[in-house]
């Protein structure tokens, strides 16, 4: 079964399964950032402890794992993010469109919280439940859907 894309934004978080691992993969290599992102994943998970001179230990697995799986799910929905480390040893995405930040952060654990920002003065910031589509769904819908 495919997903069918209604409107800016996704409406299924999952993509639609492919005949193969491989076509899986080069199913995203479309979105040219996409690889440069997987790219800069996998970089980050390679730096050492006190990669940010303050005692900063290496990104986990658990957290080079989680941000690739976003990625993957979230690869033809949203445009080029920002990606960087984060102290503790996780990883961060960050998309600014218009007045709208969205960050989400993969903490050392897997886990993802999230901060969205409007105008600088209209905040939330939660931690998603990956076990609930719905809920990653909603943020990037808040991205993508409202105009600038």
């Amino acid at each position: 079964m495919s997903t069918t894309l209604t409107r800016p934004g996704i409406d299924a978080i999952v993509a639609p399964p492919a005949q193969s691992a491989f076509e899986d993969v080069t199913s995203y290599l479309d979105y040219e950032w996409f690889v440069d992102a997987v790219s800069t994943v996998s970089r980050l998970a390679k730096l050492p402890p006190n990669w940010d001179t303050y005692g900063s230990p290496s990104v986990t697995n658990a957290a080079h794992r989680q941000a690739i799986r976003l990625l993957t799910l979230l690869g033809r929905y949203v445009p080029e993010p920002h990606v960087g480390a984060v102290s503790g040893g996780g990883i961060q995405f960050a998309w600014e469109l218009g007045p709208r930040v969205l960050e989400l952060e993969v903490m050392p654990d897997g886990s993802v919280g999230f901060l969205r920002a409007f105008n600088d003065d209209e905040f939330r910031e939660d931690v998603l439940s990956m076990e609930r589509p719905d809920h990653l769904r909603e943020q990037v819908n808040w991205l993508v859907q409202h105009p600038a």
